[in-house]
């Protein structure tokens, strides 16, 4: 009968260099990627800080990557968002992970918790779940995915060591990423994550447009997300959360805040002023409600 073998090609190879030798830090965040491929990769990280052959982890043939892949290891725990937004709310850090984090190992020498929906976390979960991530148990791993690493505070990051799934183009890692990031905090309804997701666009007028113009896709993949129809975007669970964060009216007038934006770009409008006006006419979208 022919051994089963865990490909490995899907994971960075520093990270797995670290697991390897025995340097991995206690947080690691995967970045970047597709949803599948990301998860796929915080599944393999797990196996590999569990196997029991360390030198080549992770091997695919001991008996904790065989339960791994299985799905049936005691020690990794694995804390996906809701099916629909992909959120993971204080609840899930409160009872499902801080309760059990002091206790011990069933089987391996450490125990892995794998959120591969990371910054799918409301800012009240990542703030609950920073001193978690600061001081936990020696014996505990944390796995973190992430489609883009400006979705989660910046507090959460410095805690983590991120790497990336591989490179983007430059729509991909430019205006793609920064309107993810302000749909994530237009979802949440929270100005001050707006600010900062925004940050990025200070003093290049041409990026705040494209950005905008990405965004308003994604409005537009928003207002059909009931509809079962592929998203413009390429951002489905933004839009999904968009979606369900906002009605018809307030979306449309949303894209029509974007649409000023873009015109007062191509008018050359001082930068720090269009980033003023972009980030509080949209907050004040949903402070009307």
């Amino acid at each position: 009968m022919k051994q089963p073998t865990a490909k490995t090609d899907i994971l960075p190879a520093a990270l797995l260099s670290l697991i390897r030798t025995g340097r991995c830090p206690h947080a690691v965040l995967l970045a970047g990627g597709d949803e599948r491929s990301r998860k796929k990769a915080c599944e393999t990280a797990a196996a590999a800080l569990l196997c029991e052959n360390r030198e080549q982890a992770p091997c695919g043939k001991c008996k904790a990557c065989i339960k791994t892949k299985a799905g049936t290891h005691p020690d990794i725990s694995i804390f996906t968002g809701t099916e629909k937004t992909h959120s993971v709310g204080i609840a899930t850090i409160r009872d499902s992970i801080r309760s059990g984090l002091y206790i011990s190992p069933n089987e391996a020498q450490r125990k892995v918790y794998v959120l591969p929906d990371a910054d799918g976390m409301t800012r009240e979960a990542q703030n609950a779940f920073l001193k978690t991530l600061e001081e936990p148990p020696a014996y505990v791993s944390f796995v973190l995915g992430a489609d883009s690493k400006q979705k989660l505070l910046s507090t959460v990051l410095s805690r983590c060591t991120a790497f990336s799934l591989g490179e983007k183009t430059e729509k991909e890692g430019t205006e793609r990423d920064i309107a993810a990031a302000l749909a994530a905090a237009l979802a949440r309804k929270n100005e001050f994550e707006l600010i900062n997701a925004a940050a990025p666009l200070q003093k290049n007028r041409k990026l705040i447009k494209k950005t905008a113009v990405y965004l308003q896709t994604l409005l537009r993949d928003a207002a059909a997300s009931d509809a079962n129809v592929p998203t413009l975007s390429g951002l489905e669970r933004e839009a999904v959360q968009l979606g369900t964060a906002f009605n018809m009216h307030q979306i449309t007038q949303l894209m029509s805040v974007l649409r000023d934006i873009c015109e007062y770009a191509d008018k050359n409008a001082n930068e720090n002023l269009l980033l003023c006006v972009l980030t509080s006419r949209l907050a004040a979208v949903w402070k009307a409600e």
